[in-house]
């Protein structure tokens, strides 16, 4: 253990063994590693924090406590241009009454420390390069969470078709069929940053691999179709070929194309003590910042200026969690049933009716875009 520029860089190991060192127990809701240690590397690490100056030893053990029983945990995967990627886990919780506790995965060590919201806002308009060029029109398509999941395999399976035809010399082809997307699909476990689906894959509460929609792809690719982002060409050699429209391209060339992206996922203890979940693909590309809202059963992919992504950070890395709400710091016992504010969604229940301007869809008045027609609200 050390400290570098105000954080406390650990491995493993040794972050297991100073959270029990501590005498912290982990709640369901704590998105930390579990790695074996030695009782003697846990009072090691309870000696090391006791040996720091007192406002260093009370930001860590505050950071800890909040880490180990958050009120709200987002976990912020993001990668720029294919060549490195970083994964947060940011918590909130009553032990840091300003500010949020971050632990950062780099290859084998962790980081953990305390963050500002401003901070973390200025990371993410750093990570998506936010400026005044970005383009932006009021694009949106409202889908199932699976149609959507189905159209970035659709756009790796181009993706890949791409890279082929590079080695080869070849045009690239711009068809597919329901086996390669398939096969995408079942390849979403795999451990590889550079593709928008394998990338998503990793917050997702339940992995690509095991959802059913592996088994049958037709009422999504159906689904697909109905929206206007592909469609069916003549069949060959008895398989169904695909192609995108051209709404389909508009997004597939966002992924495509990427400069930088992140991947969010947000989960908080609902008013039944059950766990809430949503999840966010944020796609940079040279000229336009996409939204994949994966959350629940409906989805929206949508085009977003920079005020709308200010909005949105603003809403997923805010301090929504009121003092009632909040986890208590440990205790021996982790009351595991206290509530917490739900995450933000678009399946929160609405206190009074609002309609769609442009297709007069009821939506609820927090929702930042239509069900529907997927326009932004």
């Amino acid at each position: 253990m050390h400290i570098n520029d105000g954080d406390l860089i650990l491995t493993g190991q040794e972050l297991c063994a100073a959270l029990k060192g501590l005498g912290l127990t982990i709640s369901n809701l704590a998105a930390l590693p579990e790695v074996s240690f030695t009782s003697d590397q846990s009072s090691e690490a309870a000696k090391y924090l006791d040996e720091l100056s007192v406002s260093q030893r009370s930001l860590f053990t505050s950071a800890f406590n909040v880490l180990a029983k958050p009120a709200k945990t987002v976990r912020l995967h993001y990668s720029i241009a294919d060549e490195s990627v970083s994964r947060y886990v940011l918590g909130w919780g009553s032990a840091l009454s300003e500010g949020v506790a971050v632990l950062v995965k780099s290859g084998d060590t962790y980081r953990v420390g305390v963050r500002t919201e401003p901070d973390l806002t200025y990371m993410m308009g750093q990570v998506l390069a936010i400026n005044d060029n970005l383009h932006s029109d009021n694009f949106g398509v409202s889908s199932s969470t699976e149609a959507i999941l189905v159209f970035m395999a659709v756009t790796d399976t181009l993706r890949y078709a791409r890279h082929y035809s590079c080695l080869i010399h070849t045009e690239p082809v711009t068809s597919f069929t329901p086996s390669e997307v398939k096969d995408r699909l079942e390849d979403a476990g795999t451990e590889d940053f550079r593709w928008p689906l394998l990338f998503v894959d990793k917050i997702l509460p339940i992995p690509v691999a095991q959802m059913g929609l592996i088994v049958n792809l037709e009422p999504s690719l159906q689904e697909l179709e109905e929206k206007g982002l592909i469609t069916s060409l003549d069949d060959v050699g008895g398989q169904q070929l695909y192609a995108l429209t051209k709404e389909g391209e508009i997004i597939a060339d966002a992924l495509l194309h990427e400069v930088s992206k992140a991947t969010i996922g947000i989960s908080a203890l609902r008013e039944d003590s059950t766990l809430g979940h949503e999840v966010m693909l944020l796609v940079r590309s040279s000229l336009s910042l996409f939204l994949f809202d994966i959350s629940g059963k409906e989805g929206v992919v949508a085009m977003l200026s920079g005020s709308d992504l200010a909005e949105l950070v603003k809403s997923m890395l805010g301090r929504n969690v009121t003092s009632s709400e909040q986890e208590k710091p440990e205790s021996p016992t982790p009351e595991l049933a206290q509530p917490a504010e739900q995450a933000p969604t678009t399946q929160t229940p609405a206190t009074s009716a609002a309609y769609c301007p442009k297709c007069g869809q009821k939506v609820n008045p927090v929702d930042n875009f239509c069900i529907n027609c997927g326009i932004k609200l």
